[in-house]
């Protein structure tokens, strides 16, 4: 998702990041994922990242885990649908694409996966944690630039109060 939505994405890096998108939406639908399909996905998405740089959703994970100590696994699906619905906001018809292709909102993929893996990050329902985190995402300019417009501190404490209890941002 992010290396399609990010001003440094091109059309290769689109490309394998659609077919990762779609290869992990249509695993995960299984109660037994293929895991030749997944790791084939892990492989594009990584390529595609590399390719197009880290941004929203990179940005608040590493930072979530290193101000709470949640695992990476565990922050990555807490805030994955989250900051999907952030990215759908700021490149609406990026998102709506890829939901014609996966057959469903994009989100609710992302819900799956984070339902799948039971995943909150509690430390996150603590007002002063959640400013922490949100202060160390807005010090990486760069990364959140690659997405415009970067959140502001009001947005990111939103989808980090929903990550608490692996709701949704309002």
């Amino acid at each position: 998702m992010t290396a399609i939505a990010s001003d440094r994405s091109d059309p290769i890096a689109a490309a394998v990041a659609r077919d990762a998108v779609v290869r992990i939406a249509a695993a995960w639908r299984d109660p037994e994922p293929a895991a030749h399909e997944l790791a084939v996905a892990a492989v594009e998405a990584g390529w595609a990242l590399e390719a197009t740089g880290l941004a929203l959703h990179h940005a608040v994970s590493q930072e979530t885990v290193r101000r709470t100590g949640a695992g990476h696994a565990v922050a990555n699906a807490t805030l994955l649908p989250l900051t999907v619905g952030a990215i759908r906001r700021r490149r609406p018809a990026l998102i709506a694409a890829l939901d014609a292709l996966i057959g469903e909102p994009l989100e609710r993929a992302a819900e799956r996966l984070r339902e799948r893996a039971g995943a909150a990050v509690p430390e996150l329902a603590d007002s002063a944690v959640r400013a922490d985190v949100a202060e160390a995402v807005l010090r990486r300019h760069a990364q959140l630039r690659r997405i415009p417009p970067p959140p502001d501190a009001a947005e990111l404490d939103a989808l980090l109060a929903a990550a608490a209890t692996g709701g949704r941002a309002a």
